[in-house]
């Protein structure tokens, strides 16, 4: 998912914005006096169960099943008559989702989607980094869009990067989980996704996915827009971050740790923008209780900011378990919330299709809490980065058939897999 930066297609991209309008005026609209809704913030958290991965209780290859994640989407999906407006990396290895999702009567869909290769139209397995997503352009036809460039090619510098589902006026379904074996299949990757019932959040998403699906902008070719956070009745605020127009971690990210005052919890796939690591490492030093679990593949890279943030009295913990940390969340002093699709990287924030909620709601960041602190106890045993990402001390890795460091080897082909 790492995304190659093109000087000549990031100054024609810089030049497309100021073409369109972008100013500090209506960026800074984004945080003008908040939108009054008129219910209480209603949402069901989803996260993946890997506890059976970790204690051996399950253990092999990734197949095709449903976790309940998969479950949840699915009902969510099938036994809605609104418009769906959908918003995928690809999907890999669920079948459900093309019976789900596919045309039936008196249900409109779309879709955009992310293709890595080839031309408009042009739905080949190849052509995808989850290659089943092919199948869904040839059921949908011209209800799928990909995020390919104005002139049609596809996009070197950004990938379409978010998983979200709309249903029109009435709530969506967001989060960090993707539709693959690994996320909602077997829940092999620590995830976590959201379905919060909302219309006002839904004209949101709908706005946000009507530039890419129907005035085919993508990445920087997007333009901000005039939004208010909202406020529920029972006090909940809401503000929703896309990327890369609304810059999401100047706007959200950085003022969210500034203000943890308490604690500061971190579950994160990649984690490498220099800004949030200082504001991170700056928090613990005013006497935050920081604590982030991180994955075994960035997490051992050399540009790793583990040893920096260590030494600035954070606590840190790295996965040894086959699958992902694969979350994009945090909980601020027990009370506010981050989720959603952006890695905390330059591309995430700059390049790449994504969107960010911060939620300021007691309940849900109980609740993610909760399930950080299982995580958290799963790791109580694991000191340093000695767990490489595809190797015998990786639980499950060396037989999973995935290549989980991304190297072209799988399983026995891996040196740290065998005895």
């Amino acid at each position: 998912m790492v995304c190659k930066k093109a000087c000549i297609i990031t100054i024609l991209i810089m030049f497309q914005l100021v073409a369109c309008g972008r100013s500090d005026e209506s960026a800074s609209d984004l945080n003008e006096e908040s939108l009054k809704v008129a219910s209480d913030f209603s949402f069901n958290l989803m996260t993946s169960d890997i506890t059976p991965w970790v204690k051996g209780q399950r253990s092999g290859p990734m197949g095709k099943e449903q976790g309940k994640q998969a479950v949840f989407l699915e009902n969510l999906i099938s036994s809605s008559r609104s418009e769906m407006m959908v918003g995928l990396y690809g999907v890999q290895a669920q079948p459900w989702f093309f019976s789900a999702i596919g045309m039936k009567e008196g249900k409109n869909v779309r879709v955009v989607v992310d293709q890595q290769q080839g031309t408009l139209n042009d739905w080949i397995p190849e052509n995808f980094n989850y290659p089943d997503t092919a199948e869904l352009g040839q059921q949908l036809g011209g209800q799928v869009i990909p995020d390919l460039n104005p002139s049609g090619t596809p996009r070197s510098a950004s990938i379409m990067h978010n998983k979200f589902v709309v249903l029109k006026n009435k709530g969506v379904w967001t989060g960090s989980t993707n539709v693959s074996a690994t996320c909602l299949g077997s829940e092999y990757n620590a995830n976590a996704s959201i379905y919060i019932a909302n219309p006002e959040l839904a004209k949101i998403y709908e706005a946000e996915f009507k530039q890419m699906f129907e005035e085919k902008r993508f990445s920087r070719y997007k333009l901000p827009a005039v939004r208010k956070p909202l406020t529920f009745r029972d006090g909940t605020k809401l503000e929703v971050f896309f990327s890369p127009q609304d810059e999401p971690v100047h706007r959200a990210i950085l003022p969210f740790i500034e203000s943890a005052k308490v604690s500061l919890d971190i579950g994160m796939f990649v984690l490498t923008h220099s800004e949030i690591i200082d504001a991170i490492r700056a928090a613990a030093i005013r006497g935050v209780k920081v604590r982030i679990i991180g994955d075994a593949l960035f997490s051992n890279r050399e540009t790793s900011p583990v040893d920096s943030l260590k030494e600035a009295g954070v606590d840190i913990r790295i996965e040894n378990w086959g699958g992902k940390m694969h979350m994009k969340s945090a909980v601020a002093d027990g009370k506010r919330t981050v989720i959603g699709s952006m890695n905390w990287t330059n591309s995430g924030e700059l390049d790449n299709d994504e969107n960010t909620l911060v939620i300021d709601n007691k309940k849900l960041a109980v609740q993610m809490t909760k399930y950080f602190n299982n995580l958290w106890a799963l790791l109580k045993n694991v000191e340093g980065r000695t767990a490489a990402a595809e190797s015998l001390s990786s639980i499950n890795s060396c037989i999973d058939g995935i290549d989980n460091d991304y190297d072209g080897l799988t399983d026995a082909e891996e040196a740290s897999c065998k005895r």
